[in-house]
């Protein structure tokens, strides 16, 4: 039985695993990551392409797309597997309610933000990634038990794999999404419910160019975004997530392909056009979870172990990499090296920096959200006079734009 003595261990090598095994590298650490999919390259035929399944994209701020770029991993991906968006349009439509945000105007760079598709940032991260003997894939393997060990002046973690392989180490990472087995091993409090709504997600066709814009628009079912993907000169694709109740989401997925097309374009007000075809639909549970502590001793969770929220402002991938700059920079300033312990004050500054940006996002969105399921009469006319005056301050749409994209 084989046992591996480990700087960090990071469980989950998803986005935010791969993300975080990055951000150490350069620390002469030894490094160990667990998942149970096979850490391999997968094919990617574009973000456009109609198939069985809709391609997953993210949404990421300009601060994270610099992040990303001084790791070496922007540089990685491949052409057509992005999409800028220099505008943001947001209409309620239960009022003459509008704000439109536009990064020349209202941004301190010439985007808002980029679309990117999740698998060719994946391949990206696994290509650029160190060759290097210190850091270890375990694959398609679980973590079975996580034994605490505690000394002296230190607390390390032995985690068993259901490969039989055991790994000791100093600081355990969990980065396995809103399941974490981390969490639970470790015996994290949270405070989750569920939104009672289900997003369904889908790439589409358009029959107007999207003029690299993200549209939004509160309908009477939820929010329902069109996020712009790479187009050519005749035919123009967009990301879609409409955020709707379970009923609404099993009468809509079990129209024909025709009806559903005219529910969205019905719904989107036409904006884009009539909408020409689109890929199957995923159809997705949406809860809110939100660890009550992010750290104990020896242990830090990040992204969505975390923490999830609503995507209505699709900012979740967003604050798991700042989790995970935060991270790294602060066992940076601690110099972290080769056999250190981490001590608990360390991990308090990760979470310390990290909570409250994530909660006051987390509050803001849980507060629009809740803003525009209200559809009293009072509740249309103050949005509607709210998103106005909105509309009418550049001062405050600058202030806005700049904590969306990551601005300090």
């Amino acid at each position: 039985m084989n046992h591996l003595q480990a700087d960090v261990l990071v469980v989950g090598a998803g986005l935010a695993g791969l993300s975080m095994m990055r951000a150490l590298e350069g620390l002469g650490l030894v490094i160990a990551i667990v998942d149970d999919h096979a850490i391999a390259v997968q094919s990617f035929d574009g973000l456009a392409h109609m198939d069985t399944k809709p391609c997953k994209v993210s949404a990421i701020s300009c601060e994270n797309q610099q992040w990303l770029d001084d790791l070496g991993v922007w540089q990685a991906l491949p052409k057509g597997s992005f999409q800028p968006y220099t505008r943001m349009q947001v209409w309620d439509a239960h009022s003459t309610g509008r704000v439109l945000f536009d990064a020349p105007t209202h941004a301190k760079t010439d985007t808002l933000g980029w679309i990117v598709a999740n698998q060719a940032l994946m391949n990206a991260l696994i290509n650029t990634a160190s060759a290097t003997e210190s850091v270890h894939r375990f694959t398609e393997t679980r973590v079975a038990t996580i034994e605490t060990i505690t000394e002296a002046s230190s607390c390390r973690h032995r985690v068993y794999l259901e490969s039989g392989q055991i790994i000791t180490t100093s600081l355990l990472i969990g980065a396995d999404g809103v399941q974490s087995t981390v969490r639970k091993h470790c015996g994290f409090k949270t405070r989750q419910w569920s939104y009672d709504h289900q997003a369904l997600v889908a790439t589409i066709a358009v029959e107007h160019p999207h003029q690299k814009a993200s549209y939004q628009w509160f309908t009477k079912h939820g929010p329902l975004a069109f996020l712009p993907l790479p187009s050519d000169e005749t035919h123009y694709y967009c990301s879609i997530v409409w955020s709707v109740s379970p009923d609404f989401a099993e009468s809509f997925l079990e129209k024909t392909s025709s009806l559903k097309r005219q529910t969205l374009a019905q719904a989107s007000a036409w904006q884009l056009g009539e909408i020409l075809h689109t890929s199957a639909f995923a159809c997705v549970d949406l809860k809110q979870c939100h660890a009550v502590d992010y750290v104990k001793p020896g242990v830090a969770l990040v992204a969505d172990a975390a923490h999830t929220i609503h995507p209505l402002a699709g900012q979740g991938i967003n604050l798991g990499l700042r989790d995970i700059a935060e991270l790294a920079q602060v066992l940076r300033q601690a110099g972290m090296k080769a056999n250190m312990t981490v001590h608990e004050a360390v991990l308090q500054r990760y979470q310390r920096a990290r909570k409250t940006d994530n909660i006051a996002m987390m509050l803001g969105i849980e507060g629009i959200k809740r803003l525009f399921d209200t559809q009293t009469m009072p509740a249309k006319l103050a949005r509607a006079l709210g998103m106005g005056a909105v509309n009418r301050l550049d001062g405050l749409k600058k202030t806005m734009v700049n904590y969306a994209t990551g601005g300090k």
